[in-house]
């Protein structure tokens, strides 16, 4: 196995975490951008950069062979104007001036991965393929853009990967998180009508796909990184509560109450997406936790 130079934006967030101890036990040189001015010393290096602001360490991507884009202001944040632009640029601007500093160099990087997310589909029951149109919501149009801003790396990769994410589940962090502590005092309960459908994924799965696209050659283009057994929110919410061993007997929230509390940041829960995996399992890709159950069983239930 050849090991590599591995250039991360975003490694601090969800996935970034995760990915980084998987790529440094295969002994590749990992390379993380960091908007903080000062970090503490890690077993990996660290380069301060300000998209926003233009400032990039050109010398951080000297000899690089693969970059991971996972940079991006998190939408489960309150959908405030401030937030909005700060979701829009955090992706935008950032990946903008990631491709930048690539053209500026004049460097070529045999593989650039780039996230994405559901958000990208009209919402609805059906399963989503990587070849339907995105939607003209603003999730629809932010994860559009942002696409869009990767794929502009051009002839300066060898290869482009670019994952649709659904709901990340992780118990530290994300929609999971969020939902625990309702659901651990018996007071969990569906949203809305219940249907509408909830893809997912285990963080560790989205952390193996990459690793997976580093060494796969057949690997390229767009994937929806989503496990293979989408569920409905109602079903959903009673194996979550089943899994802690809580009571999922409470009627569920109606939609008015989220739109009244939420205003439109409501449409995460309230309108569902389906995404299809076909096109990740014929890659020859296997999720750890294809399952929900295992996908839950894992993160909530105590380790013997």
């Amino acid at each position: 196995m050849k090991l590599m130079k591995i250039i991360l934006a975003g490694g601090s967030g969800l996935v970034g975490s995760r990915l980084i101890p998987l790529l440094m036990a295969e002994g590749h040189e990992v390379v993380v951008l960091t908007t903080k001015k000062s970090f503490a010393p890690k077993s990996y290096a660290q380069f301060h950069w300000n998209p926003l602001q233009k400032i990039f360490p050109q010398e951080a991507i000297v000899g690089s062979d693969v970059v991971v884009n996972l940079a991006g202001f998190s939408v489960a944040n309150p959908w405030t104007s401030s937030n909005k632009s700060e979701m829009i640029s955090s992706r935008i601007q950032t990946t903008d001036a990631l491709v930048q500093a690539f053209h500026t160099s004049a460097h070529h990087v045999k593989l650039w991965i780039g996230a994405s997310a559901s958000g990208f589909y009209v919402h609805g029951n059906e399963a989503r393929l990587e070849t339907d149109p995105s939607s003209d919501d603003f999730l629809g149009k932010l994860t559009s853009a942002w696409e869009i801003c990767n794929q502009r790396i051009g002839s300066h990769a060898e290869r482009v990967v670019l994952m649709r994410l659904p709901v990340i589940l992780a118990k530290e962090a994300g929609a999971l998180q969020k939902m625990l502590p309702l659901y651990r005092m018996g007071l969990g309960a569906p949203v809305g009508n219940g249907n509408q459908m909830m893809s997912w994924v285990h963080v560790d799965d989205v952390a193996h796909f990459i690793l997976y696209a580093l060494h796969h050659a057949n690997v390229q283009g767009i994937y929806n990184v989503s496990a293979p057994e989408a569920t409905d929110n109602r079903a959903f919410s009673k194996l979550l509560a089943q899994t802690l061993k809580r009571p999922h007997i409470l009627p569920a929230v109606p939609a008015w109450i989220l739109k009244m509390m939420y205003g439109e940041m409501s449409k995460l829960v309230l309108q569902g997406r389906n995404l299809n995996s076909h096109k990740i399992l014929a890659t020859g890709f296997q999720f750890t936790y294809a399952s929900l159950q295992s996908a839950l069983t894992n993160l909530l239930q105590k380790k013997v």
